[in-house]
């Protein structure tokens, strides 16, 4: 049977139908074309190293782009084991781009680099003698065409001094631009001149060529050109909207949404009717379209992607709502350029009672997009085995929605969500009347006890502000701690001692580490065991500290010069009860003043204080500083202190670190008595999390005799330190404590009304003797009198004794550990628990 194509209609139009086929064509050729380009990454720049290693996991490469080096701006790959030279391509946002940072993997290895090119568009350079080795990764021979280097596991990385050069491919973009419209005009005047009919151009076709083959070719895209517009057109967005939120992916990734694609094409490929097929094709693209499109006007305001939890979260979307003018840039409205050609074709298409085509064609069809199918089975598979596997914690410990985009893309990474969504809803566990209610009288009963003392702190703190300070990476043993003769932390030393110090906190983050601070002291609840609350459970509800503080009238105001997609600490804050916000986009950041991640301590506090003197009084306001980060390697400028021997690793360069992050506090303490702000406002500082010093440095400087799971263990501290204008009556508490205590403590110091919240932890000042068990999310716990680690119970001295002593207390650690999980994974706060 002769196969055809042919529109049937009462009266049909022969220049209706030139004008159809000629239209969609010129599409496709177009989309075509700029698929071509956007698959070769002629947007992106890249670095390509060529080298051997033995080491498997994960390898990335960071980008400084103005704001300093930041887990939320990396690319990387799972190398598996290989033999011979690999060729690694990362691609890189089209920015001008000031640093580099290669970190070869976290494991024990060698590595023998060959080349690294820096590639700007048409344009490469060799940058291999441009890179320096630090924590330990050691250069054996000398510098040249090849690095040998030696990883020690501890954090080792290779950086780049400043690059030069303007914004990469910002001329490249212009003329390409203009080519693209060039290439289009030409293509349309040669198909009105030569195309009168669709017969027409099948016939030059095949005179053209001599073959069948490209004369069927022909018929079948015309066919396939509802599914051939939809996958170019979503293909290009995908690409697009990656290029402009600065979050680029490989051509690894590019195939990944191609494949998802290609598993759509195939689903539409089974209507028999052009018509059907035509509208709801034209509708996925859309929906789709619309989706990109609302990620990047979210992406203007949170620096971040939208998400299932968050579309369930209406508050934070009605504060894009009310300036949504603002976020949309003109130039986002390209990406519904297409679906405006296609509404006139779909007003053409109507017209017609039907589009009829010859069964070998439709026959044919779905064999191609079968063979589509199977391409995209082959590559989802691959994708599923590296989610499974997750060698680099990609997916289970990601900082931001908009890492995970870098190695799904943006559809994928949707479709990824809701199926995680999907998952928890499945696997949430449902909780029985008698279990609800045995929740409910623990936390009764745990309340009262801890609040039912009204001591000469209860309400000491009324009506004044607050600030709760959360200081990066910084561990109690620097509290005191001299090196050669000098204090690391004088400012804090002397906060300490004119204040209320709980001596004897204990780290309770895990692997959520710095959200993990943040979400255990503003709810007193634990962190998950697997992943971050922040990134898996962001929608639920939680009875927080800014809650408490909003009912009595307080501003509450939650700050970091860092990204509010970073953690999704944007959303979490917002969930916690902080009415007011500001970010990275708030600060001025200059080259100047970045040290590390980014804005550095002293200059935060200088601007941040502006902020809190125009905020309504009483405030509560909380801080997060960034400076004292791992691996404490930016400090060429802020060396001050004479460390001997220390000096180059990594406890020397945190010494430093921390002793910058010192004076910084300072700053910050002057600042508020020149603004008047210090008389009236407590102070309240803690360490988010451990600073990834192994535990035997820390004994040898700090002279600690503990040894093994004990000294692990009890060196896990960081400080809690709370100053209270007016109130000379500096104290140190040794009970032990943990993060857990801190909104507890705070509310009692308010004079908060708890009587809805869910605070799992104890009120440090009260002077009974309340449950003094302070518990890891392992199941390891600390008491006064003893600890139990790794099965293993010890005295206070560190010495092992019977599990019989610490029977009772892992008890106890299980059953609440239990009960913060079910309240967590059952949204439990949501309902009335009543």
């Amino acid at each position: 049977m002769k196969t055809q194509l042919a529109f049937s209609r009462t009266k049909d139009s022969n220049k209706k139908k030139v004008i159809f086929n000629t239209a969609n064509l010129l599409i496709v050729l177009a989309i075509i074309s700029i698929l071509y380009y956007s698959l070769i990454g002629f947007f992106n720049n890249r670095l390509i190293i060529i080298f051997k290693t033995d080491i498997v996991g994960l390898h990335k490469v960071y980008y400084d782009v103005g704001e300093g080096f930041n887990e939320g701006d990396t690319v990387g790959t799972v190398l598996e084991k290989k033999e011979g030279s690999q060729r690694l391509v990362f691609d890189l946002p089209s920015k001008r781009i000031y640093k580099l940072r290669f970190d070869p993997g976290d494991k024990i290895g060698n590595i023998e680099i060959e080349s690294i090119v820096f590639k700007q568009g048409f344009s490469e350079q060799e940058i291999i003698n441009q890179f320096i080795s630090y924590n330990d990764l050691k250069v054996e021979g000398e510098r040249g065409h090849t690095l040998r280097l030696v990883s020690t596991g501890e954090d080792p990385y290779l950086s780049t001094t400043v690059l030069s050069g303007a914004e990469i491919g910002k001329y490249q973009k212009v003329i390409f631009i203009a080519l693209s419209i060039i290439l289009g005009i030409v293509l349309f005047f040669l198909l009105k001149k030569y195309t009168n009919h669709l017969e027409l151009a099948s016939r030059l076709v095949r005179k053209t060529t001599q073959s069948k083959f490209f004369t069927t070719c022909l018929r079948l895209v015309l066919y396939s050109l509802d599914i051939v517009l939809l996958i170019s057109s979503i293909y290009i967005k995908i690409v697009y909207f990656s290029n402009t939120i600065g979050v680029p992916i490989n051509i690894k990734v590019k195939m990944y949404s191609l494949a998802l694609l290609l598993l759509l094409a195939f689903l539409l490929s089974l209507l028999k009717k052009f018509r059907y097929r035509f509208f709801l094709a034209a509708s996925i693209n859309l929906l789709l379209t619309s989706l990109i499109f609302a990620d990047l006007v979210y992406n203007s305001y949170f620096n971040d992607v939208l998400t299932v939890s968050v579309l369930s979260y209406a508050s934070q979307l009605s504060t894009v709502a009310s300036s949504v003018g603002e976020l949309i840039n003109i130039k986002y409205l390209v990406l519904f350029g297409d679906l405006v050609v296609l509404f006139f074709v779909g007003c053409f298409i109507i017209k017609f009672k039907s589009i009829q085509v010859s069964s070998g064609v439709v026959r044919s069809t779905r064999i191609f997009w079968t063979i589509g199918l199977l391409f995209s089975i082959v590559l989802f598979t691959n994708l599923t085995s590296e989610i499974k596997k997750d060698e680099g914690h990609i997916y289970s410990s990601n900082f931001s929605h908009k890492d995970l985009i870098k190695y799904l893309g943006v559809i994928n990474y949707h479709f990824y969500d809701a199926f995680q969504v999907v998952k928890s809803s499945v696997n949430k566990p449902e909780l029985s009347k008698k279990r609800v209610s045995e929740i409910n009288a623990w936390i009764d009963n745990h309340r009262q006890e801890s609040f039912k003392e009204k001591n000469e702190y209860f309400n000491l703190a009324n009506n004044k502000n607050l600030i709760l300070l959360q200081s990066e990476s910084f561990q109690n043993f620097l509290i005191g701690l001299r090196i050669g003769g000098e204090e690391v932390t004088p400012n804090i030393n002397e906060f300490a001692r004119n204040s209320i110090y709980f001596e004897n906190f204990y780290d309770q983050t895990h692997l959520g580490r710095t959200s993990d601070g943040e979400f255990v002291a503003m709810n007193s609840m634990y962190p998950l065991s697997v992943g971050a609350l922040s990134m898996t459970y962001p929608g639920n509800k939680f009875t927080s500290l800014p809650h408490l503080f909003n009912k009595i009238g307080y501003t509450t105001f939650a700050t970091s010069p860092f990204r509010g997609d970073f953690w999704n600490r944007a959303v979490m804050h917002s969930n916690f009860g902080f009415v007011n916000s500001a970010y990275v986009k708030e600060y001025k950041i200059t080259g100047d003043n970045i040290i590390g991640l980014g804005l550095s301590d002293e200059i935060f506090y200088e601007q941040v204080i502006p902020k809190l003197m125009s905020l309504p009084q009483p405030f509560f306001s909380f801080m997060i500083n960034l400076t004292n980060h791992h691996p404490y390697s930016d400090i060429s400028q802020i060396k001050e202190l004479d460390i001997g021997d220390l000096e180059g690793t990594l406890l020397g360069n945190y010494l430093h670190s921390a002793h910058y992050a010192d004076k910084a506090f300072g700053r910050l303490i002057a600042l508020l008595k020149e603004s008047g702000l210090y008389n009236n406002t407590v102070i309240a500082f803690y360490g988010d999390h451990d600073a990834g010093i192994p535990e035997t440095d820390i004994a040898l400087v700090s002279n600690n005799p503990n040894t093994g799971v004990f000294l692990k263990k009890t060196v896990d501290k960081v400080p809690f330190i709370i100053h209270i204008p007016e109130y000379n009556k500096p104290r140190t508490i040794e009970t032990v404590t943990g993060h857990l205590d801190i909104s507890p403590t705070l509310a009692y110091l308010f004079g908060l009304d708890i009587s809805d919240s869910f605070f799992m932890g104890k009120n440090m000042l009260t002077n009974q003797q309340i449950q003094d068990v302070v518990i890891s999310r392992d199941g390891s716990y600390v008491t006064n009198d003893h600890v139990y680690a790794f099965e293993t119970c010890y005295d206070n001295k560190g010495d092992a004794i019977g599990s019989d002593a610490c029977a009772d207390e892992l008890e106890t650690a299980k059953k609440i550990l239990n009960i913060s999980d079910e309240v967590v994974q059952t949204n439990f706060l949501a309902n009335k628990r009543h």
